[in-house]
């Protein structure tokens, strides 16, 4: 006995070769690691316009931070308009592509304005700086991405 294969064949074939498509994608989706940019995003998105705050006075003020990659390190120069004042703050160093991978470290600026950061621990890629900083009158906030290489 042949099989004569006709349209009826066809719509089988193409929808078989659909569902295991679909069945694929859910399987490879399964496994899919989704890191969430915060544990407590609603909480933070609520308490976003401080920040949105902190960051319009970190832009008025005359000296811009700066941030200097070296070899082994990142050395982030506070504005000379601050120079003298306690700085207290911290740096959370994000990972986009993995949270665990997050660092956050406490701000020890010395007495030429300058944070050293051991960069050797960190993967290379890209990583975000949110530098949340206070000078005793106010709070400022700055982002910056950088690339460790």
């Amino acid at each position: 006995m042949k099989i004569k294969f006709n349209w009826g064949w066809g719509i089988a074939v193409f929808y078989s070769a659909f569902v295991l498509f679909l069945i694929g994608n859910v399987v490879f989706s399964f496994f899919q690691r989704t890191d969430l940019v915060t544990e407590n995003y609603y909480n933070d998105e609520l308490a976003y316009q401080q920040t949105i705050h902190k960051a319009e006075r970190a832009k008025r003020l005359e000296g811009n931070l700066n941030i200097v990659q070296g070899a082994s390190t990142i050395a982030i120069q506070f504005p000379e308009e601050v120079k003298g004042k306690k700085i207290e703050g911290s740096v959370l160093l994000y990972r986009p592509s993995d949270a665990s991978a997050d660092r956050k470290i406490r701000l020890n600026v010395n007495d030429n304005n300058f944070q050293v950061i051991d960069s050797r621990q960190l993967a290379k890629g890209l990583w975000v700086m949110k530098i949340d900083w206070f000078d005793g009158d106010s709070t400022y906030y700055n982002e910056e991405k950088i690339t460790i290489q």
